[in-house]
């Protein structure tokens, strides 16, 4: 369980004495999205594999019965069809999942972000004629480079578009809710505003839709470089395979950066690290020295134990099955229990059996496109939308929490880097800063001890205890 006492060491919790904080467990959730390996702080208690039913049997080592979100590999065999051809079949897949989903009388939310994915769902929402309202956030002073193409899908359909405030007053009594209904540091950046979304919709809503998992499925940035230096680095070991004594010339020629670097590809570290929190090098330094992860420890805790990279759709499939683990069931995670919390279900159309199957079959040139990512949703687009729209350029869910850790979460981030005996300087790293806040605030409202991550020279004073 992602929980406060998953952090911290239990030999006293709950008798009315101050605990601390297990070095180890917040060195793990400082360096990554999510907690790795299989042990935990406790002796003799590890971790069950990540997203399965599991057998428990005393004396008996754990039977796994079923494991969730594990992506299908490709299928064998299947010739790439016309767009046209893949974009009906997901059509109907997710017509089908939605229709399944939604109940005759439901209030239906779309969060639209006025990017591809959610635009599609409202699309589909409006064809099998559901009661639904479109929802996008605007933070104060902030400002939102797809609003205007949010309001532009809204209107196209003739769809109700509320747009909800999001105060910077109201930030961070959010944020510390968002840290006691987790249990632990929010993960998303956006799990802040959608907890103030939900708050507002509580009550006037059944079902909240959600497109959360299309880019991994459908046609991801980040696989995309990770293909194409993949492939260059398979092309570069070719050629110098030719040349002699080449692993030694590598070593003591200037060779310029990036193909010193490229040479130094290796797929299973660059999958990991597009896992791992994206820390600045000397935070990065000091947390490693408290704590070495150990990558198939940290493979495995994944969900992707039993995939190899020995091809290059392994390697693409293990990349995809990372990011989708971490970052994509981490979002499921987060705002199901918010959405929960508000008596709202959460729907994500995307993330059914079918649609995921689906997404496996798709060629390279289905899922990279020519010029766009998710060429297949975006001719679904064009179903319900000026074919021109679905072709602007996307920047996500922008959430200003930069301003938010400079605001209204400032003071609590100078109080952190006291608790935990850290050089305020490290503060300036977003990531560490959005975390150790989190962090802190757990520690407040349970009664935790300081606790001493780093040993620093003067700067801030040690914490009392």
């Amino acid at each position: 369980s992602p929980s406060l006492t998953g952090l911290a060491n239990i030999a006293n919790f709950g008798h009315g004495t101050p605990t601390n904080f297990s070095v180890p467990a917040v060195m793990e959730l400082l360096n990554y999205r999510w907690l790795s390996g299989t042990t935990t702080p406790f002796a003799d208690i590890n971790k069950l594999p990540h997203a399965a039913v599991c057998q428990l049997s005393p004396g008996s080592s754990i039977h796994t019965l079923v494991r969730y979100g594990i992506l299908p590999e490709a299928r064998a065999g299947v010739t790439d069809e016309s767009l046209q051809v893949h974009a009906d079949r997901v059509h109907q897949l997710l017509l089908a999942n939605i229709r399944a989903s939604v109940r005759p009388g439901d209030r239906v939310a779309v969060l639209l972000s006025g990017g591809v994915d959610s635009s599609i769902l409202l699309g589909i929402c409006c064809d099998l004629n559901l009661n639904v309202v479109a929802i996008t956030p605007q933070h104060e002073g902030h400002h939102n480079p797809e609003l205007e193409t949010a309001k532009t899908f809204a209107a196209e359909l003739g769809i109700e578009h509320r747009i909800i405030a999001v105060e910077e007053a109201d930030v961070a009594r959010h944020y510390a809710d968002v840290v006691e209904l987790l249990g632990v540091p929010p993960r998303c950046h956006s799990a802040v505003s959608l907890l103030i979304l939900l708050r507002q919709l509580k009550g006037s809503f059944d079902k909240i839709l959600y497109g959360e998992g299309a880019d991994t499925l459908f046609g991801s940035k980040a696989v995309k470089h990770f293909a194409l230096r993949f492939k260059k680095n398979q092309r570069l070991k070719k050629v110098f395979r030719y040349i002699p004594y080449w692993p030694w010339l590598f070593k003591v020629l200037p060779l310029p950066y990036k193909l010193r670097h490229l040479l130094q590809f290796d797929a299973l570290n660059e999958a990991i690290a597009v896992n791992q929190i994206v820390l600045q090098e000397p935070l990065k330094a000091s947390l490693n020295d408290r704590l070495v992860l150990d990558k198939e420890l940290i493979k495995a805790g994944l969900n992707v134990s039993n995939v190899t990279v020995d091809t290059y759709e392994r390697a693409l499939l293990q990349l995809k099955q990372i990011i989708f683990s971490s970052s994509v069931i981490n979002h499921f995670y987060e705002l199901e229990s918010l959405a929960a919390d508000n008596s709202i279900q959460l729907i994500s159309p995307f993330v059914c059996q079918p649609v995921m199957a689906y997404a496996a079959s798709l060629s390279d040139t289905s899922y990279f496109g020519i010029e766009s990512v998710k060429p297949v949703l975006r001719k679904i687009g064009e179903r319900y939308f000026t074919p021109s729209l679905m072709y602007l350029p996307k920047y996500g869910f922008p959430v200003p929490h930069s301003n938010w850790l400079k605001g209204p979460l400032a003071t609590w981030g100078r109080e952190a880097t006291v608790f935990f005996s850290c050089p305020i300087e490290y503060l300036a790293d977003e990531e560490f800063a959005w975390c150790i806040i989190g962090l802190y605030l757990l520690a407040k409202r349970n009664h935790i001890l300081p606790l001493r991550l780093f040993e620093i020279d003067g700067g801030v004073d040690a914490p009392p205890g």
